[in-house]
């Protein structure tokens, strides 16, 4: 099992391989293995959406295959990195920093697609179950940790411009 940073180095060498070489099986299961803990997927996740892979913009099938290979985890940290890009990427902009700005942007944006093409049930379940968190937070009845989101987003100490961001990204998803 990978620690967080060593997921985020490990995917950064897996992602230069599928650059200059045909995706095999064995490939696959190096990704595959990765997303089987929540530190290996979450350093995966940082290293595909952040980094320069083509593959981020314009994934391809087998991608989707293995991201398949765990939709629980998988699908929590999809909605999560969107809500956290897009909560982020207003941070930047009161902060006048656009170019971390325009980072965030393209984490919420290859989130997005990785969603779109994911087509799993799961994702769409976590994304309700995050806005219901969502809305509970802005109307102040959120702060139970007894409910994972709820933590999240109190963890986070978003406020309503962020949580409402936040909501309508996930509304267009589905």
């Amino acid at each position: 099992m990978a620690t967080f940073t060593e997921a985020i180095k490990t995917t950064a060498e897996l992602l230069q391989r599928v650059e200059s070489q045909p995706v095999n099986p064995e490939l696959q299961e190096s990704f595959v293995a990765l997303l089987g803990s929540v530190e290996g997927a979450r350093g995966f996740f940082v290293s595909l959406l952040t980094g320069n892979s083509a593959l981020a913009d314009h994934p391809e099938p087998w991608l989707f295959q293995v991201l398949r290979s765990n939709e629980e985890i998988v699908s929590e940290l999809l909605i999560k990195n969107l809500v956290m890009s897009t909560a982020t990427d207003i941070t930047h902009t009161r902060d006048g920093n656009s170019e971390a700005a325009q980072g965030s942007q393209q984490v919420a944006r290859r989130t997005k697609t990785l969603i779109a093409g994911f087509q799993c049930a799961r994702v769409q379940e976590v994304a309700e179950a995050m806005r219901s968190a969502i809305d509970r937070t802005i109307s102040g009845d959120g702060s139970s940790n007894s409910d994972r989101f709820a933590s999240f987003l109190q963890r986070w100490n978003y406020d309503a411009e962020q949580l409402a961001a936040a909501r309508r990204a996930l509304a267009e998803l589905f």
